[in-house]
């Protein structure tokens, strides 16, 4: 058992911490490797965390069945930070600094991630696939910072390509009235003007009223398709979809992977078939491919089962720590893990990932699904 100083774990941690411990009983004589990640899990904001987290504790869980990592458990660690840079950096310093944790997984968000980039550099522990692909995360480079998902530029940009493709000239974005809304937008009003693309943006705030309002000036655009740019399923962004699609069911509709995860589209319901989205992850359906075969295989033996892009990213993540673990060695630091991980190219059979001591971009893989009738997605 782990003995926690200064401060309560919340509900959360204890239940990752919970299913950490049920671990072999080899396991539990000896120091477990301790990986951090503090994130929201609750609220809006926690709808991609919780599937990350999902993957990743499918992958330890194997990993820790077949003797941890050169003899040593390994334990999952996850906080709650309810998207507050503050208390993301406190939970950091408890991670790092109380429980000992050699490396941060899947931090939640890109202002939680880029209120921690610093304390990743100071004190040499390694920040590996933030749930974010924010453009000016990557502007930088942080020798302890390494992205696994294509950022949102990327994901823009094969929207725009495709847009461009099947001649949909006249497109308007709407967005969330906020830093990650104006960003995005921003983003691909540049992709669209390379590509001859005519854009409205619409923004849209928090209150009832300006949903009402968003719709009414989306539906005014007169526009042949539609790019979604919500920061979360918030009720607006949610309401928003809805009432559009009421009126104009056939106008193509497309969003980005962080806007079209599971949870966004089971809160659409009869609105989502039809919208197409970016993904940054393999299909995760069928296991033709190695590292989705393994995936599979890996989450039939969790309570919860069910395949989902954000849990195969949680699920690779791990991948990509544990063989950084493997060459790090038994009493690996953030350091020689670092290292390890700007040392090769990681093969993952299907999908890989390189990381140079100039570059932590890993991949720029991304593909387009679209949401089928029973709220499936199609590739």
């Amino acid at each position: 058992m782990i003995t926690f100083h200064r401060r309560t774990l919340t509900a959360c941690a204890l239940a990752i911490l919970a299913s950490a411990a049920a671990v072999p009983i080899w396991a539990q004589a000896v120091k477990p490797i301790i990986i951090g990640q503090t994130a929201a899990l609750t609220g809006q904001l926690s709808f991609a965390n919780i599937d990350v987290n999902r993957g990743i504790q499918a992958h330890f869980d194997e990993i820790n069945a077949k003797g941890g990592v050169k003899g040593r458990p390994l334990r999952f660690v996850a906080l709650e930070d309810q998207a507050d840079p503050e208390k993301a950096k406190a939970n950091f310093k408890q991670l790092v600094s109380d429980l000992g944790a050699v490396a941060m997984l899947a931090t939640g968000g890109t202002v939680v991630t880029a209120a921690l980039m610093p304390l990743a550099s100071e004190n040499k522990v390694p920040i590996l696939a933030p749930v974010t692909g924010a453009d000016q995360l990557r502007a930088a480079h942080n020798p302890y910072v390494f992205h696994l998902r294509a950022s949102y530029g990327t994901e823009l940009a094969r929207i725009a390509e495709q847009l461009s493709i099947i001649g949909q000239k006249k497109v308007a974005v709407v967005h969330s009235d906020n830093v990650f809304g104006k960003g995005a937008v921003a983003g691909f009003l540049q992709l669209a003007k390379a590509r001859g693309l005519e854009v409205t943006p619409v923004s849209v705030g928090d209150s009832p009223e300006e949903a009402i309002k968003g719709t009414k000036a989306l539906l005014s655009a007169d526009a042949t398709a539609i790019v979604s740019l919500y920061a979360s399923p918030s009720i607006n962004g949610v309401e928003v979809v809805r009432a559009y699609r009421k009126e104009r069911p056939n106008t193509p509709w497309y969003t980005i992977s962080l806007l079209g995860s599971r949870a966004v589209v089971e809160a659409l319901g009869n609105s989502a078939p039809g919208m197409t989205i970016s993904q940054v992850m393999p299909y995760p359906f069928n296991g033709t491919t190695p590292i989705v075969s393994d995936y599979l295989a890996a989450m039939k033996k969790t309570k919860d089962s069910s395949a989902s892009h954000n849990s195969l990213e949680g699920y690779i993540a791990a991948r990509i720590l544990t063989n950084a673990l493997m060459s790090a060695g038994k009493d690996a630091t953030g350091e020689k893990i670092a290292l390890a991980l700007e040392s090769k190219k990681i093969d993952l059979g299907g999908f890989d990932i390189t990381y140079t001591g100039t570059n932590h971009n890993g991949s720029r893989y991304t593909d387009l699904v679209i949401v089928g009738s029973r709220g499936n997605l199609i590739r």
